[in-house]
């Protein structure tokens, strides 16, 4: 009897541990599967990555095309705009040159066109000498012949260089434009100019000759 209950006794736990052992290659077996799904779900995460590097390199490789284009677009226009800047420079340095030649010009020859004037009247001053140096000796044809030299010379100045002449009695004493030789006290209700020694003479707002004159005062005790 005790024999028999040792023996159920050792069937159940012989039982008992296959059912645990089934259970462990059960689990191995469930834990394999699910090792290898990992792997393969690794491996396909590996070949996506893989061709998503495949895109990526294609992406990089038109943007690099795109950026190369542009630089040559970019480094032709940078040519262009420096054969511009240097063909500006250069017909600016030619105007440059040009211009200081032109005034050095211009003040070498400043004088050109009033010597040519001049030199007119140089003509007539010697044909007005040589009639005075001819016998019998005419006065009168002489003297209108000066006087006509005069008269070119007058308009030459006046009217053609805008030559203005000033100074005369009566006119208010300016010390910017006249000169004061002498003084006097006298009749005077301003200092005005009593008598004029030599005329002055402008060129348009400018004095070239400051005439020199005598300036009448008012008298001390008028003034008091």
């Amino acid at each position: 009897m005790k024999d028999d209950k040792k023996r159920e006794s050792d069937e159940e736990q012989t039982t008992a541990e296959n059912e645990e052992i089934n259970q462990e290659e059960n689990e191995t077996e469930v834990g394999d599967i699910e090792t290898d799904a990992a792997e393969c779900e690794d491996q396909n995460e590996t070949a996506g990555d893989d061709e998503s590097e495949i895109v990526d390199d294609d992406d990089i490789q038109k943007e690099l095309d795109e950026l190369k284009a542009e630089l040559e677009k970019k480094t032709a226009e940078a040519a262009e705009y420096k054969d511009k800047w240097m063909r500006t420079y250069a017909d600016m340095e030619n105007l440059r040159k040009r211009t200081a030649i032109e005034k050095q010009d211009s003040l070498k020859y400043a004088n050109f066109n009033i010597i040519s004037d001049l030199l007119t009247i140089l003509d007539n001053f010697q044909l007005a000498i040589e009639a005075g140096e001819k016998e019998p000796f005419d006065k009168d044809n002489y003297v209108n012949g000066i006087k006509m030299i005069e008269t070119q010379f007058i308009d030459l100045l006046f009217k053609k260089y805008g030559v203005v002449k000033y100074g005369e009695a009566g006119e208010a004493f300016d010390p910017n434009i006249h000169q004061a030789m002498m003084m006097e006290e006298g009749d005077y209700e301003k200092d005005e100019l009593a008598m004029v020694f030599r005329s002055g003479y402008k060129l348009h707002d400018r004095v070239v000759r400051p005439a020199q004159v005598k300036v009448g005062k008012p008298a001390a005790n008028k003034e008091q």
